[in-house]
């Protein structure tokens, strides 16, 4: 395809500074509630889980709208911006129920990152060039959680605590700039929505109802539940287990645990997007499941914060293998049938329902029985969802295509 380089380098620009946009302030507000607000762990708990949950009523229609639309780049820049004012109101009425609302329009706004991102990137390199670029974007976004991760927590501790607020905003402007650098003509919109070619932009992509009834389609959505339950919350559950005997330099450990994970992340996006364009799917998937387990027994073993953050080497091998080689086998799997970015919506609602109900069930757990023991529960549910995946989850990359083809 004839993608200009200057939408290139804007795509990988748009992938860098969504990085510090799309998840809002993440764990960084779980600690500033907590060592600022002295928040108890159960309220943080549903604050946090508030993203995922409007994530779960607005993703599906979303994802839908994100397959008609020509207007990709500007639902991206209205979306960042909405980020950006919701953190300027936590900065200014941190109360419960301001930041209650604010974590709503969060989760709403980012409800169109994931879909809308990987539709332009479709749209702009083909069903070729997919599983290598897909890998380029995540490298880009781990990078770009690196450099968020080291100046919050510059921020954070040599300057004020609320600057975290407000580097978020600045990195929301900074992704709007650069997904207008993507030129218009450069996305092809129907090879976007999972037409094969430019040949089938007259056809009437397949109904709804009869994709998501697709037994492959619903092993999927099975699969990414249960990994945004067990991996949802881990990495905000060892920032407060960090917090309760480093509260000083909580905000500095919490951006090593980020930091090391997304470097980690950036080899490994790079390196599943390599393999997974010449070799079998679930082999490479199911890496990012067997480590959940060991990452949640290995926090268990000791309170001290050091060997806590080195522990998240692990969360960057699951996180970097599981961003890449989720849209790929959405790729796969929905080739030909017009709706790509449709169940791209529907998994993303599927990783919130789960990532929303990690955060407001082990919030609930740790407050009552103790960090340790909600990590043993998380590594149980954990074990269980790697033998599904062994024994459930198909090989996609030979699918290629639904059996009920594109009408």
């Amino acid at each position: 395809m004839g993608t200009t380089l200057r939408s290139l380098r804007g795509l990988d620009c748009l992938s860098f500074f969504l990085a510090n946009v799309r998840d809002g302030l993440g764990p960084y507000l779980a600690i500033y509630l907590l060592t600022e607000k002295n928040w108890n762990a159960a309220d943080i708990g549903l604050i946090m889980g508030l993203p995922g949950f409007i994530r779960i009523l607005v993703q599906t229609p979303s994802g839908a709208w994100i397959d008609k639309t020509h207007h990709k780049r500007k639902l991206i820049v209205f979306s960042s911006l909405m980020i950006g004012i919701a953190c300027l109101i936590d900065v200014f009425s941190p109360t419960f129920v301001i930041i209650c609302i604010s974590q709503c329009i969060i989760g709403l706004a980012t409800s169109v990152y994931t879909p809308t991102v990987a539709a332009i990137t479709l749209g702009m390199v083909g069903y070729d060039r997919l599983a290598k670029r897909i890998g380029r974007n995540e490298s880009f976004n781990h990078i770009g959680n690196v450099l968020n991760a080291i100046l919050a927590g510059t921020i954070g501790y040599y300057m004020f605590l609320e600057g975290i607020f407000y580097l978020v905003t600045l990195m929301a402007i900074a992704s709007s700039i650069s997904v207008l650098m993507i030129k218009r003509s450069d996305i092809d919109h129907s090879l976007a929505r999972g037409a094969k070619d430019e040949s089938n932009i007259q056809h009437k992509p397949i109904a709804y109802t009869e994709i998501v009834k697709e037994k492959n389609i619903i092993i999927l959505l099975t699969t990414v539940t249960l990994f945004g339950f067990c991996n949802g919350s881990m990495m905000t559950l060892v920032g407060q287990k960090i917090a309760t005997t480093e509260k000083e330099n909580a905000y500095i450990f919490m951006s090593c645990c980020i930091i090391i994970a997304q470097l980690v992340m950036i080899i490994m996006a790079r390196l599943s997007g390599k393999l997974s364009a010449n070799r079998k799917r679930k082999s490479i998937f199911m890496v990012s499941f067997l480590i959940l387990p060991i990452r949640a027994l290995l926090v268990t073993l000791t309170g001290d914060p050091v060997y806590l953050t080195i522990t998240q080497l692990f969360d960057g091998i699951a996180g970097g293998i599981f961003g890449v080689m989720v849209i790929i086998i959405i790729a796969d799997l929905t080739e030909g049938t017009g709706r790509f970015n449709f169940i791209q919506g529907v998994v993303t609602a599927c990783i919130g329902i789960g990532t929303g109900l990690s955060a407001y069930v082990t919030g609930q757990i740790s407050n009552l029985f103790g960090y340790n023991n909600c990590f043993i529960v998380l590594s149980v549910i954990s074990l269980f969802t790697f033998i599904f995946v062994v024994y459930y989850m198909p090989e996609t990359k030979d699918i290629r295509k639904l059996s009920v083809g594109l009408r």
